[in-house]
């Protein structure tokens, strides 16, 4: 196997394209650059290109028309795409078509590099697999395009879908909750925001309180989530849970105020750690609580927002083990369901301040 890649990058501002191609030389067995969609064409039929760089929006033909060659050919190059504006139609493209990963401009050298040398390592699984005639796990190629689309559109959101993933596991298991059913609720988990990618910026990360007409754009995000999910086969038995994922045991949620049994019991179960994780975490306009404040707060609102059966299995766990949990999904995350194993090829958690957006050494626009 080849030990570095071979690139394309497809851009159509020269100077991005220029500079793009300056970065990845270092780590790559050769750059190749074109500046349109038809342009890369004669490039991939005439070169073998492992990864392909690839801008959404240029003249002529839309960049994803490179994801339709890829899965066209049978040394198919992995795919990256990246754009200055993520749209809802473009992540559900990039799902469909199994881009490697989805950058948002501006991004640092360091992510670019370690993007590309990541999409290079699982086309050679690929390409390993095929050579011995197993198919690829395409389910959780689309679990990881979809989790690198949420962590690019809103870092903090997909740290906080880690540490909720693991405290649902652990009391799904103190309540119960049937074996079989694990792998759907821990996608639930996983994904239960992944409709935040379709929330504007200036809601989803305003500094401060939101208006009611905010809100509203917010709570969105539900029935948003559940049409990106519903159109990926393997997701489906998670779409309950999604969709319920705000509903209070009273019936004062939403987005349909079910209340009760008429609840999914994961969206129960979820709904507690979903609160947890919320009230312990930072926000702009306030400080978080600490764990035995959110106990406390969340025994108040027991029968009201949450079943009081998974608050009593809750509330029969030490607080200590919450935290440990968190600690555990934020450093190293122990993931349960075989189908996330892929997450510990990196720790979305820890970040490098010299790759911060204010770091001179980003890629802009």
């Amino acid at each position: 196997m080849l030990s570095s890649p071979n690139v394309l990058v497809v851009e159509d501002n020269e100077e991005l394209r220029d500079v793009l191609a300056d970065v990845l030389a270092p780590i790559s067995a050769s750059v190749r650059a074109a500046s349109t969609v038809a342009h890369a064409l004669p490039v991939l039929r005439e070169h073998l290109i492992d990864v392909i760089v690839t801008d959404i929006c240029m003249p002529g033909e839309r960049g994803t028309k490179l994801l339709a060659y890829s899965a066209e050919h049978q040394n198919d190059p992995a795919v990256i795409i990246i754009t200055g504006n993520a749209t809802l139609s473009d992540a559900l493209e990039g799902v469909h078509l199994r881009a490697s990963d989805f950058l948002l401009k501006p991004f640092s050298k360091s992510k670019l590099c370690a993007s590309v040398v990541r999409a290079f390592a699982e086309l050679q699984e690929r390409r390993a697999s095929a050579r011995l005639g197993t198919a690829c796990n395409a389910e959780c190629l689309q679990l990881e395009t979809l989790i690198e689309t949420l962590d690019a559109c809103e870092h903090d959101t997909c740290l906080h879908s880690l540490r909720v993933l693991e405290y649902c596991m652990h009391l799904a298991n103190h309540v119960g909750y049937p074996e079989a059913e694990f792998p759907a609720l821990a996608r639930a988990a996983l994904l239960h925001d992944i409709g935040k990618i379709g929330i504007p910026e200036s809601v989803l990360l305003k500094p401060d309180r939101l208006t009611p007409e905010e809100s509203e754009v917010m709570k969105s995000h539900v029935l948003r989530g559940v049409r990106i999910m519903e159109r990926v086969p393997t997701l489906r038995e998670s779409l309950p849970i999604v969709l319920h994922h705000h509903e209070h045991y009273d019936g004062n949620g939403y987005p349909n105020g079910s209340k009760g049994k008429d609840i999914p019991l994961g969206a129960r179960i979820f709904t507690v750690v979903d609160t947890l994780d919320a009230m312990t975490s930072d926000r702009p306009y306030r400080r978080a609580l600490s764990f035995v404040e959110a106990r406390t707060e969340i025994q108040r609102c027991s029968a009201h927002q949450f079943d009081p059966e998974v608050v009593n299995a809750f509330l029969a766990l030490p607080t200590e083990t919450w935290e440990q949990l968190r600690g555990m999904a934020e450093n190293s995350p122990q993931l349960h369901d075989a189908l996330f194993m892929w997450l510990m090829r990196r720790n979305p958690a820890i970040t490098n301040p010299s790759d911060s957006y204010e770091n001179r050494n980003q890629i802009y626009a």
